[in-house]
């Protein structure tokens, strides 16, 4: 098995990803297991597109349709589409503003979808975890059973 790292069957408290470890729970802290990241697996965030959104949002109070067509480089009705199904799920909010004779259209990440977002980037950082930690040598994945 030349030259491959092993990840330890057991680590310290300082692995990133604990729960593929073999290690006790801190106090008062409940493991969360990988059945259970990936049953909670928000499949309305999981489509890059509106991940990259609701980043973009999660940065700013709100930004107009315009903004967000050129920064995610999508034509119209994809955006369209895309912040569509994100409002029908209740993770943005759309408002028209009247400059003139031309109206803005702004979306607004709400609460709920910030922590659809925030929840789905921490799903995301554990899972990546355990693979940095091993330099990306997954060829022993024993540790991931229990």
């Amino acid at each position: 098995m030349g030259g491959h790292r092993r990840m330890p069957v057991a680590c310290n408290s300082s692995c990133s990803y604990r729960r593929l470890c073999r290690t006790p729970a801190e106090e008062g802290e409940s493991p969360v297991t990988l059945a259970e990241d990936l049953s909670s697996w928000d499949k309305t965030v999981q489509s890059p597109i509106r991940f990259a959104l609701m980043s973009i949002l999660s940065e700013v109070d709100s930004a107009n349709y315009r903004t967000l067509r050129s920064a995610l480089q999508v034509s119209a009705p994809t955006l369209s589409k895309q912040i569509t199904v994100l409002e029908d799920a209740g993770y943005v909010e759309v408002s028209k503003i009247a400059r003139g004779r031309q109206v803005l259209t702004e979306v607004s990440l709400t609460d709920k979808g910030s922590a659809a977002y925030r929840k789905q980037l921490d799903i995301l950082q554990r899972l990546a975890s355990p693979y940095a930690e091993t330099n990306g040598d997954i060829s022993n994945t024993n540790q991931f059973v229990q």
